[in-house]
């Protein structure tokens, strides 16, 4: 599980959420007990979107492409949750039991790599550098090969012309520097 989620996605999932806390405030037939839970979770629910915007974005580590400020740490919009319900202690801890599982579920913002089994048939669509696992006869490697779109062929040169693809996937993005001054 990648420990990074959109946060645009999660406020959009609370939204929804307090929207139907709202309908259900103006329905004419709620009980006065149902009326102070809903309205419980509604403001547990909005100190908690208040939160998600001002997280900071989450840090990346050198080898994993930026992927933008809209990610925050899924720990840490979870821990902040686990903050709120213990301070509120309102009784209705399986609204923070529900969110806590959304997001420990909630799709990670980080596109996974996979390698494409060369037995697969699928080539990159582009003539290009791509990280790939060869054998050399005797042991697996990882390493970076060309691959020639038009002759439909790997190339890997020098010592390592020898040997043989049997996966590839994408160089990831390079590292870019965070600017320290925003």
């Amino acid at each position: 599980m990648s420990d990074l989620i959109s946060r645009h996605a999660a406020i959009d999932a609370l939204d929804e959420r307090i929207e139907q806390c709202n309908k259900s405030l103006s329905s004419f037939d709620i009980s006065m007990k149902d009326e102070y839970a809903v309205k419980a979770e509604r403001a547990s629910l909005v100190v908690f979107r208040e939160i998600l915007e001002y997280l900071p974005p989450a840090q990346f580590s050198t080898n994993l492409a930026e992927v933008g400020t809209d990610c925050i740490s899924r720990q840490q919009a979870i821990d902040v949750l686990d903050e709120i319900e213990a301070e509120v202690a309102d009784g209705y801890g399986y609204q923070y039991a529900k969110w806590r599982e959304y997001f420990v579920e909630m799709p990670s913002a980080q596109p996974e790599q996979r390698w494409i089994p060369w037995s697969s048939g699928k080539l990159p669509e582009e003539s290009g550098t791509y990280t790939v696992t060869a054998y050399d006869g005797v042991t697996k490697r990882v390493t970076y090969a060309k691959y020639q779109k038009r002759l439909k062929r790997w190339e890997l040169t020098g010592a390592r012309a020898y040997w043989r693809v049997l996966a590839w996937m994408p160089l990831p993005e390079p590292y870019k520097e965070r600017r320290t001054d925003e």
